[in-house]
């Protein structure tokens, strides 16, 4: 889509996305840290000197995961909507993929563990060649956008977990963060040092 055609040109910022993404979401972090998140500066400075150089402003939804699409009901799968779009701007949409992809089950492992059960979807080379097919986009630096939306998912669940501890969370079930923050700087982290793009 032609995001300024539909009138999106003063929507967010592009130039200098990557630039930006370390230090706007240490800042976040900075504003409401209270405790040590082991892997957060392994992928900090990963992502500081891993910052993809050649990339086509797009549309970001900011929030892009399976309980954030509406499908119509009965077969075959239909998209109905997609909601949940105030993390939304002009930037990379890769980004998107990442965010899909930062918790992508393979055929062959226990694809009902978490929130949706991902019986049949396709493996994550086919989700890549198919977005890379749709898009024209290259998905050659997907570790990239993987670990940013690692780093940014746990530095906003840190958030609402902090909420959790200082007594002003409104919902409880906030309190898993504590456990799935660290797992997920963790994997961040993991990934930006096996990882061989750019080696």
């Amino acid at each position: 889509m032609d995001w300024k055609a539909v009138g999106l040109e003063g929507f967010g910022k592009p130039d200098g996305f990557h630039d930006r993404q370390v230090d706007r979401w240490m800042s976040h972090l900075n504003a409401i840290q209270f405790r040590d998140i082991p892997g957060l500066d392994v992928a900090a400075e990963w992502l500081s000197n891993h910052k993809p150089t050649n990339w086509e402003p797009g549309i970001i939804h900011g929030d892009y995961q399976f309980a954030n699409v509406m499908f119509e009901h009965g077969g075959p799968a239909r998209l109905a909507a997609m909601v949940d779009w105030e993390m939304s701007t002009v930037g990379d949409p890769l980004l998107d993929l990442g965010w899909v992809m930062m918790g992508w089950t393979e055929p062959g492992e226990d694809r009902t563990q978490g929130y949706c059960d991902t019986t049949g979807m396709p493996s994550s080379r086919e989700m890549l060649d198919h977005y890379e097919n749709v898009s024209g986009r290259s998905t050659a630096e997907i570790d990239y956008y993987i670990i940013l939306a690692r780093f940014k998912l746990a530095i906003v669940l840190e958030a609402g977990y902090a909420r959790v501890v200082s007594g002003d969370a409104d919902n409880p079930a906030m309190a898993a963060y504590e456990w799935v923050v660290l797992d997920t700087m963790k994997a961040a982290a993991e990934l930006a040092s096996t990882t061989t793009l750019g080696k």
